[in-house]
């Protein structure tokens, strides 16, 4: 036999929540975003800190299904494409081959070139840069008299 107030207290729960508004398609979507999302976030960290390799990433993926997946895979793919930068090419590199693996369907070929061509450009003028000035600061010393590796 029950007890009359538990039963009345679970009664009035349930009616409480029959109550409550429907989410709207928007908010399920939303809700669902901010679920999956830090499960995509973090097999890309993963990923970028070499712990998955690149199969590995649709290892992973496949644990999701239907609308799941999507939701982990737009967060991978949203959490590689900062890691694309001028000042580590591998790290760019690796971003750009796991982006190619979630989406083979895109193009990232030519990216990828054009991240190596202007990666390359960049080190280049700054070592230049880097000369010049590393000749004003000597030709500045040796006006006061220091010389040589001092």
């Amino acid at each position: 036999m029950e007890d009359p107030v538990i039963k009345s207290a679970l009664e009035i729960a349930m009616e409480k929540i029959a109550r409550m508004p429907k989410l709207t398609p928007e908010e399920t979507t939303e809700q669902q975003e901010r679920e999956y999302k830090p499960r995509g976030e973090a097999i890309a960290s993963k990923y970028m800190g070499s712990m998955l390799k690149v199969a590995d990433l649709d290892t992973e993926l496949n644990k999701y299904h239907g609308a799941e997946r999507e939701l982990v895979k737009k967060a991978i793919l949203l959490s590689l494409m900062p890691s694309i930068s001028m000042e580590d090419n591998e790290k760019s590199q690796r971003a750009i081959a796991g982006m190619k693996m979630l989406a083979p369907k895109v193009d990232l070929e030519e990216i990828s070139t054009e991240v190596s061509a202007i990666f390359a450009e960049f080190h280049q003028e700054k070592e230049r840069k880097y000369s010049i000035h590393e000749a004003v600061e000597q030709e500045k010393l040796r006006q006061l008299g220091i010389a040589g590796s001092a």
